[in-house]
């Protein structure tokens, strides 16, 4: 029980007759009651903090990282859409960046190929440019960069676009007709590339890269194309990893397709007496060259 203050003073000053020590001792010994009292008294806990508070603090917390990696992945995405793609080209013998390479090239890979319908080498021209590929004689294909090319397709002539396959170089503009398939990607460079490319490439060269074979895994593909005028063209692609240092790729691809011709054959019986012509049931065409041609022709 806490003393009453009067009783205290009356006894500190019958004690001590001088008051500012007695109020000092009373202010003591009033100290020295509540620090027994406090003593006396149980401790009480601390309140601990409920379960579901604590949950609520841990979920803001999970927010808040998610909220800071949401905003670094944006971040990263938009620094990626903001950056060109690095293309590597060959062009120099060396792989490269496109945009580093000291040479007019234009590269295109099998994605870009497949969009546009490419399968030979045709169907570059339009594509690239200051490049135009026609059809020449002897199943030829004439092959001209910035103006510069040659028209003689015989043994004696040296063509002056230089065409690579694999890095091999194809002496006959008739090579060029080989299916553009299953490909790294087409490297067309523009100008003299004799340093380079050695002769027969005073306009440029086209280089034909061929997909290489992939040691990591074994996987196939086969695609069916079909378009009008009866287009059937079928890709296959066989990937095998024999080991870590030997693997093995082999591609078909087939193409078919009907002319744009539609042929019409003429059984004209000219009936005309008074001139001197009179209908005798044989058409008046020459026969020769109006037979009917099969679709397997076309």
């Amino acid at each position: 029980m806490r003393p009453d203050r009067a009783v205290l003073h009356a006894a500190v000053r019958a004690a001590f007759p001088c008051a500012a020590t007695a109020t000092a001792v009373a202010v003591s010994l009033l100290a020295a009651s509540g620090l027994a009292q406090a003593q006396s008294t149980p401790a009480q806990q601390q309140p601990q903090p409920a379960p579901q508070v604590m949950a609520q603090a841990d979920a803001k917390a999970d927010t808040k990282v998610d909220a800071k990696a949401d905003a670094k992945d944006r971040e990263i995405k938009d620094k990626e859409k903001n950056e060109l793609p690095v293309i590597t080209v060959n062009a120099t013998r060396v792989s490269t960046g496109l945009l580093q390479t000291p040479v007019a090239v234009t590269a295109l890979s099998q994605e870009a190929l497949t969009r546009e319908g490419i399968h030979d080498v045709r169907g570059l021209s339009g594509k690239v440019p200051n490049l135009q590929i026609s059809q020449g004689a002897d199943s030829g294909v004439q092959i001209n960069i910035r103006g510069v090319g040659s028209t003689n397709f015989t043994e004696v002539g040296d063509p002056a676009v230089g065409l690579h396959v694999g890095g091999l170089y194809s002496p006959r503009p008739q090579g060029a007709l080989a299916l553009m398939f299953d490909l790294e990607q087409v490297e067309v460079l523009r100008g003299p590339q004799g340093t380079l490319f050695g002769r027969n490439s005073t306009g440029g060269s086209i280089n034909i890269i061929p997909a290489k074979p992939e040691f990591g895994s074994t996987y196939g593909s086969a695609e069916l194309d079909l378009g009008n005028y009866r287009k059937r063209q079928l890709n296959l692609v066989q990937n095998i990893a024999v080991s870590d240092t030997v693997a093995l790729r082999a591609t078909v691809s087939a193409i078919k397709r009907d002319g744009w011709i539609h042929q019409q054959q003429d059984f004209t019986d000219v009936d005309m007496p008074e001139h001197g012509f009179v209908a005798d049931g044989v058409p008046d065409v020459d026969q020769r060259r109006n037979a009917k041609v099969p679709r397997s022709k076309y």
